[in-house]
């Protein structure tokens, strides 16, 4: 968290890539003091308390099979509903493959809601490790959970920045791991991407940027592997 004084108070911004707020010290500490007035939002890792579900053929036919992972697949590493809501509930795997919290994905988004919601368990960097305690030296990082499960399901490893944000405290978690990267974000973030690589790309053996007119999840799989591969080739020449 970047901590900064202004003529009105004390300036936060968190760094986190699931939450990216600013504002003022001062309101989070009288609400930490008055809970009968805190507001719905106090800008603290909080755990996932609404009740969910299987997910059900009829919402993966109409909602997920878009993205090209089986249902079997997508129930087995975790996904499940949210009863009463067209969200999808995933955990968040750790380095060593331990649960820190979960990701939503709201469907149906309107104009006054957030597309995803991290629920967090522990006070770590928020990163979802879809391949932890790997073999592997080489590992492509994108925005999201859905996309990390589909790398990781080509038999490549994966991690979510769950976000667009990379900083010191994950980039020297990502590095215990990897010394290889790949940066695959979404289309409109191809600008940030080519400013995290001039900012870390010292920090790693391989710092490589991808580019694409669809989001990892949205791509068909020969699409995304050929992708991948041609990228660390390309590096290699």
């Amino acid at each position: 968290m970047d901590i900064q004084r202004e003529e009105t108070g004390i300036l936060y911004h968190c760094w986190r890539p699931s939450c990216d707020e600013k504002g003022f010290i001062g309101t989070i500490i009288s609400n930490l003091l008055a809970p009968e007035k805190r507001g719905k939002d106090t800008f603290l890792p909080k755990p996932l308390t609404h009740p969910t579900e299987e997910i059900g053929e009829e919402f993966y036919q109409e909602v997920l099979k878009r993205y090209g992972m089986p249902l079997k697949y997508l129930s087995s590493r975790g996904m499940r509903k949210l009863v009463g809501q067209d969200v999808v509930s995933m955990p968040i795997l750790g380095r060593y493959g331990l649960p820190i919290g979960h990701t939503t994905k709201r469907f149906n988004v309107t104009k006054f809601q957030k597309k995803a919601i991290h629920y967090l368990e522990t006070n770590v960097p928020v990163l979802h490790y879809a391949t932890p305690l790997n073999l592997s030296y080489t590992a492509v990082l994108v925005e999201d959970w859905l996309s990390a499960e589909k790398i990781r399901m080509m038999g490549i490893d994966a991690v979510a920045l769950l976000g667009t944000t990379m900083n010191n405290a994950i980039v020297t978690d990502i590095r215990r791991a990897y010394s290889t990267v790949v940066l695959m974000l979404d289309p409109d973030a191809y600008g940030k991407a080519i400013q995290i690589r001039q900012k870390y790309a010292l920090y790693f053996n391989k710092f490589i940027v991808s580019h694409s007119m669809l989001d990892p999840k949205d791509r068909n799989t020969k699409d995304l592997s050929n992708a991948i591969l041609q990228c660390l080739l390309r590096e290699k020449t």
